[in-house]
Parts: C-alpha cells; structure tokens; sequence
C-alpha cells in the first residue's frame, strides 16, 4: 500500500541522512537538509509558491540574507553580545511561535535574547535578533568560493546521491542545490557565534536547517542546547534524532514516542505543553446538542500534498447529511508561507453548502464555538478532546496513516468514506460516544493542563546542567 511505503521511507530518512559522507567544515550536508527532503518527498513544495520555488533553487537563505540586509541597509551591526539565555527560531508556523514566545517571557528580567532568521517570525522586541545581521557579502562570496570547492566531492559521491535520489523520489539537482544552500548556513552561523555568546540555548526544533547547525554548533561551544517540542509528534523527518542536549516534551505520551524511536530517556523531560497554557480542562461533559444537529462544523486541513482526497471524502458526507442552515469552517495549516485556501475552494465551490476559509485565526476560540471536529493528523484533534469536541479521524488506505496518540485511548471516530462519516455524524449520540474516554488521554498526553507548563520548562531549563547527565 502506498501509506506503508511512505511511512517506511520517511522513517528510514533520518537513518540514511545520517550516514552520508558529503560535509563541509564537519557537518553532514544531507542531513541538514532532512527536512526539505521530507517536505519534497511528501510533495509539501508543490504548489508554484515563491517561497517553494527559493527552496527547490536552494537559494531561501541566500534571498532572506539579501531581503535582510536591503532593508536594513544603514543598521548597525552588533559585536560580541553575551547572552545567559539565547531562543532561536526559523520556522514559521503561528501555535510554535506563540508556544516559544510563552516561555521566552517566562525569562523576563534574566539576560536573554531571541533570534530568528525570517522577519516574518516578528520582532518580539528589543532583544530580538535576525542572524542575518552577521552575515556579510564577505560571507556569501566565501560560501559561494566553498561551493565551488564541493564539486569534486559531489561527483566522488555521486553514488551516494543518486542512492537517497531513487529512494525518495527526488531530483538530484534539489539535492545538489540545497548543498549549495547549507554551505551559506553553515558560514552564517559561524559568524553569528563569533559575534554572540551564549550560556544555554532555547530552540523550536533541532531538525530543521539553521536550527540544526545552531544545535550542533553549539554542542562544540560546550553550550547546553534544549529543544521545545512544537507540535504532535506524527512524523519522524520533524522530530528525530534528538540532537540536543535536551528534548522538553508534553507528557509521557511524546516521551515514549521519541523511546519507541531509539531516542535516549535521558535526553526527553516532561514538562506539559507551553501552548496549552491558555487551556483549562473542566473534565468530561456528557451532554450533547439537541436534537436540531450540528450548527458549526470544523474541517482542519494539516498535511497539505494529501489533503484534496479527505476534502473531497467530507464534502460528500456533508451533502448526503442534507444537513441545512450548518456552518462549515475549514481551518488551514498556519504554518509556512504558502496559502493553499485555492484547494478547499475547488473542492467546495459548487457544493452549495456554506463555508469559510480560515488560516491564522486563534484555534481555541473556533473549538469552542464549533460543535464537532474533522481531522486527519493535526494537534488540533487533541486541543478539540480539551474542548470535549467530538472528533472525526480520515484514515485511508492510501495516504493518512499516522498513528495519532488519542487513538490508544479510543478517543476519535475514524472514516475512510463519505458514507462511513455521514453514518458517524448523523447521530449525536453515537458522535459523543468516545468523548468519556479524553480524560484518561488527557492526564496521559498533556501531563498537567495548570497553566504553568512554560514556568516548568523556565525551572528545568535554568536548573539543569550537563554535569547531572554525566
């Protein structure tokens, strides 16, 4: 089945990335670019977006750098500042930031700073620092003269290229040019570790590129690196191998998915979920609406080279319901910066049922006013079991087989069909069936929902030495 291919591989990736033998000043090229691969073998970069097309050329980071540096031509560049603590993110996806930003402010009044590599992450505030700032055309032109000088490695190991080409599908040339790419990374960050220093450092990820090399940089620097888990643990090219110091997650639940991995107990630490700090969980309610049905229904779209089947899968649930006067919401991926709002219009154009398109909007506020709520992989199904949301899982044969937490604790309806979901949510009563089995998956996933999850990471993170790993 094509979903079993797709899992083997991507669960193989961090595997093989691992063991290529193209690097530049130490570093394994491939495997700073694990998560590009991902993406593109998932068919994430599909879509005509500019941002997609600057990844596929592997010139994303050289354009931010120019982006940076042409708008902030009279800047004053700053010279070796000292940090106690030092955040660091790339990856814009609006829940992630918000989720670091919470525990950033839990440092207020130490001696910390914030970096990131895209003005679109925002300025958190005076403390906030582009890594591009370092960077200089001296820079670029000695990433472009070391580029040159990776050529004859590159057909030395073109075996090794054409190896990971074949098995997952992508160009050699994306390969080659996101090489390119790294090698820029690479000489940015190294001149942003000569200018700045660090006691301990606070990331989003350790998987995708700056971050990575951050991390790994930093683990020469002797500097404790910590990682705060981002998201539902639902694809290994995104989490694993834990490179840092130390993985925070949400409970035992992501504990024992990064075990199940191979990844070291003593580099994971529960600590609840910084993002769910706004969350209170008033326990199971058994009620369920009269008997007048639905009136809001959320569609959350997650993973974005798949989703056109499960669109298509619930539209045609939703009109045999012949449900009339419903509200259909459908929430896209806040992440990145391709708006693919184009592939829920397609599908629901001539539907004739009623529908609004929403990406950046405070999920939170949509669960509480939706009453049942749609999913494929997405951390939106387990904020909608805080809610005491019914949830409805698109599983299918061919593509959404990622096996989410909540369904050990049997929590979601799953479908395949239109006929199986419109048969789920015809019936309230059998929708809200599963809703007495969240409070055991709530204790288990989230640990505590007390508000004080980023409080725990701030405690551990300045508590915490690498002498007590020893």
């Amino acid at each position: 089945m094509i979903c079993n291919k797709l899992e083997n591989k991507l669960s193989d990736l961090h595997v093989d990335l691992i063991k290529a033998s193209i690097k530049y000043k130490g570093l394994n090229m491939l495997f700073l670019s694990q998560v590009l691969i991902g993406d593109d073998f998932l068919g994430s970069l599909e879509s005509w977006h500019y941002i997609n097309i600057l990844k596929k050329i592997g010139l994303e980071n050289v354009v931010k750098f120019l982006a940076f540096n042409v708008s902030n031509l009279f800047l004053k560049r700053r010279h070796d500042r000292r940090f106690n603590y030092l955040f660091i993110n790339e990856v814009n996806n609006i829940p992630s930031i918000d989720a670091l930003n919470l525990v950033y402010r839990e440092f207020n009044g130490e001696n910390v700073g914030m970096v990131i590599s895209d003005v679109r992450l925002g300025k958190l505030d005076e403390r906030t620092i582009n890594i591009f700032e370092f960077a200089t055309l001296g820079v670029l032109w000695k990433s472009l003269i070391g580029s040159v000088g990776l050529i004859p490695v590159l057909y030395r190991l073109r075996g090794e290229l054409n190896c990971i080409s074949r098995k997952y599908n992508i160009r050699p040339l994306f390969l080659i040019l996101n090489i390119f790419d790294s090698v820029f990374a690479i000489n940015t960050v190294d001149v942003f570790f000569a200018n700045v220093s660090a006691g301990k450092i606070v990331l989003m990820t350790d998987v995708h590129k700056i971050s990575r090399i951050c991390t790994l940089r930093a683990g020469e620097l002797e500097i404790p690196t910590y990682v705060i888990q981002h998201g539902a643990t639902v694809g290994e090219e995104g989490y694993i191998p834990v490179i840092a110091d130390k993985m925070l997650v949400w409970g035992q639940s992501s504990k024992n998915w990064f075990v199940e991995r191979g990844q070291s107990p003593y580099k994971l630490e529960i600590v609840g979920s910084p993002r769910m700090d706004s969350v209170i969980y008033g326990g199971v309610q058994s009620s369920h609406p009269n008997g007048d049905g639905w009136r809001k229904v959320l569609i959350v779209m997650s993973m974005v080279s798949f989703e056109r089947a499960f669109l298509v899968t619930v539209k045609e649930a939703l009109m045999k319901c012949g449900i009339s006067g419903v509200e259909v919401i459908i929430k896209l991926h806040p992440g990145g910066a391709v708006d693919y709002s184009f592939m829920p219009r397609e599908v629901f154009d001539a539907s004739g049922l009623s529908y609004r398109i929403l990406r950046f909007e405070n999920t939170k506020a949509l669960l509480k006013e939706t009453d049942i709520v749609i999913v494929t992989n997405s951390t939106v199904g387990m904020e909608a079991i805080i809610e005491n949301k019914p949830i409805f899982q698109f599983k299918s044969s061919q593509y959404f087989n990622h096996r989410m937490s909540y369904e050990d604790f049997d929590c979601s309806h799953l479908f395949e069909t239109g006929d199986q979901l419109r048969d789920l949510i015809s019936n309230p009563i059998t929708a809200y069936s599963k809703v007495p089995n969240y409070g055991a998956f709530v204790d288990f996933y989230f640990g505590k929902l007390d508000g004080n999850s980023s409080k725990r990471a701030k405690d551990f993170i300045v508590s915490h030495s690498l002498k007590q790993d020893c």
